[in-house]
């Protein structure tokens, strides 16, 4: 609920849908008018809002596989000047800077300015404005209006830090994945050659890129005794696939494995 929070505190009339219970209560708890539902078709009329005048997607459309009830839903809440504001990863972006962990198990889609573009358009969006700002290493921002909305109304993004889309060149994908296998490859190396010599290895941090890292370069429960995370939910599970059992870190002491390898997938490459 923080982004709708600020957007109360602007003088906006805001609702939102979060399907995850944890971070729905939460927001409930600001007073925040927050449905506890994935948004659809059949859970719009939940929303205490009759019509919107602006829909706000971040983050979000990369996780789905079924956009057609996503713009049904849309269409039972909007009106002929409601404007569309959708950010996701910049596919063009990830791969020009080889940021591999922006490829996982929890993205079902993948976009570029191009496929976003189309995608809109099928369902009755027209895109005004795309910029690509610096968040995962590049997102696009779009500004989207209905087709028949006559033109002249696009939101102005200038005050964002942004550079022009590139369009996604095939080769380049293909060249992607080619050095990412290879560095798969080389993490394999690294946790056979510490099995190799008999050395007890752990890890930290059990988050979803982590899964993604450890499933390409095909590691197993033989390659570490455990990997190590502080959230509880995760505590005396297995990451899926290797089956590597999760810890709490007051294990760590008990276990006292002699290589902790961090798997810090999320820093900022500019801090590292």
């Amino acid at each position: 609920g923080t982004f709708l929070e600020v957007l109360r505190g602007m003088g906006f009339s805001v609702a939102g849908f979060e399907p995850a219970e944890a971070p729905c209560r939460r927001a409930q708890g600001k007073g925040l008018a927050v449905v506890n539902r994935f948004f659809g078709p059949d859970t719009t009329e939940e929303c205490p809002l009759e019509r919107v005048d602006l829909v706000v997607i971040r983050h979000v459309m990369e996780h789905l596989d079924d956009f057609q009830s996503l713009f049904e839903g849309l269409d039972r809440l909007i009106h002929s000047g409601t404007g569309l504001l959708i950010e996701v990863p910049d596919l063009v972006s990830t791969v020009a800077q080889e940021i591999y962990s922006n490829i996982y198990h929890l993205h079902s889609s993948y976009f570029d300015a191009s496929s976003m573009s189309r995608l809109l358009e099928r369902f009755g969006w027209h895109v005004r404005t795309l910029r690509i700002v610096d968040v995962f290493g590049g997102s696009l921002l779009l500004w989207a209006e209905r087709c028949a909305t006559s033109p002249g109304r696009s939101l102005k993004l200038d005050n964002v830090t942004s550079q022009e889309p590139q369009a996604l060149q095939a080769s380049a994908l293909h060249e992607f994945v080619a050095h990412w296998r290879e560095r798969a490859g080389e993490t394999r190396l690294f946790f056979d050659g510490l099995r190799a010599n008999g050395i007890r290895v752990a890890g930290y941090g059990a988050a979803e890129r982590t899964t993604a890292l450890v499933g390409m370069a095909g590691l197993e429960a033989s390659h570490m005794i455990a990997i190590y995370d502080r959230n509880p939910n995760l505590d005396g599970l297995m990451l899926p696939g290797s089956r590597i059992p999760i810890r709490s870190p007051e294990r760590i002491t008990e276990d006292q494995p002699e290589c902790l390898v961090v798997f810090a997938r999320s820093l900022d490459r500019k801090s590292t």
